[in-house]
This record gives structure tokens, C-alpha cells and sequence, in this order.
């Protein structure tokens, strides 16, 4: 996490220099990169950081760990908790630990034949926000699965 942590800095130390608004950004990230862009969002609690995009991202590991562990092999998840379960570790992995009343905005989505990543985690995150009035939105696609944007049509095409 500190990784995360350091690099959001980095990027608004430097983002004038980029041409970019150090005081607006947003966190974006696919599977393993959407858990680590909401729960950087979430931990740092800074005001720059305006929205979050998470596409099929594991966001509650523990609500994973308590649940469902056994029916998705997603190395990802089984790396995360594999050496992390107290519930007090994996609450520190979930993306929900970090939920306050100033948390920004995030959109998520999710395929609901994922069999890497459990459409449940998000659907549990997002109760969760909901619970705390935090702006968000998820989208469940039906019958995809975890690399939905290769599904996307104009994905697949070289503009």
C-alpha cells in the first residue's frame, strides 16, 4: 500500500508540470489495480483525489475471506490473504475499512460471471458506501466475466 501511497504523491508533486490539476484526480484501475486505486483512494483521505473508477476490483476481502473463499481461485486474493487471516489484516485489505463521510465518489463494474473475482464483494462494498451517504454507483453486466473490457466491442478496435 505504500507504493500506492507514495505514487499518488509523486504524481500530484509533479502533475503542474504535466499539465495536469494536482488538486483533481482520479483513481482508475482493472481487477488487482481497482482494489489498489479505491483502497489508496480511501486510505490517503485526500482532497485531491475526486472520484474513483474500479473495474472488477476486489474491494472487501475480508467479506471474500468470511464468505466466499473456496469457489474463486483469484491468485490475487489468495496472495493477499494467504498470509493475512486475522480479521484485523484483512480488514486492513478492505477496501471498506476506509470508508468515511468524505470519501470520494466511486463507480464500479462488475460481471456477474466472473470467476475470478465474485461480483459479491462489490455488491457488500457498495452497501457499505451506501451506508455511509458516499456517492457511488455499480454496474453488474450481466454474463460477463473478469476481462469484460476485452468483451467491449469498441475495445477491440485500433483508433
Amino acid at each position: 500500500m505504500q507504493d500506492c501511497l507514495d505514487a499518488l504523491a509523486y504524481v500530484k508533486a509533479n502533475a503542474a508540470s504535466w499539465g495536469l490539476d494536482p488538486a483533481r484526480m482520479i483513481m482508475y484501475g482493472e481487477s488487482a489495480g481497482g482494489h489498489l486505486a479505491t483502497i489508496t483512494a480511501y486510505q490517503s483521505n485526500d482532497p485531491a483525489v475526486k472520484g474513483v473508477v474500479n473495474i472488477y476490483g476486489p474491494s472487501e476481502i475480508e467479506y471474500y475471506w468470511n464468505n466466499l473463499r473456496g469457489g474463486f481461485p483469484d491468485p490475487y486474493i489468495i496472495m493477499a490473504v494467504k498470509n493475512a487471516t486475522t480479521s484485523a489484516n484483512l480488514r486492513a485489505i478492505s477496501c471498506s475499512t476506509y470508508i468515511t463521510s468524505t470519501s470520494p465518489p466511486i463507480v464500479s463494474f462488475q460481471g456477474t460471471w466472473d470467476t475470478i473475482v465474485p461480483y459479491q464483494l462489490n455488491v457488500e462494498f457498495h452497501r457499505k458506501l451506501n451506508e455511509a451517504n458516499v456517492p457511488n454507483s455499480l454496474f453488474l453486466i450481466p454474463h460477463y466475466q473478469h476481462t469484460m473490457c476485452e468483451s467491449f466491442s469498441w475495445y477491440k478496435y485500433n483508433f
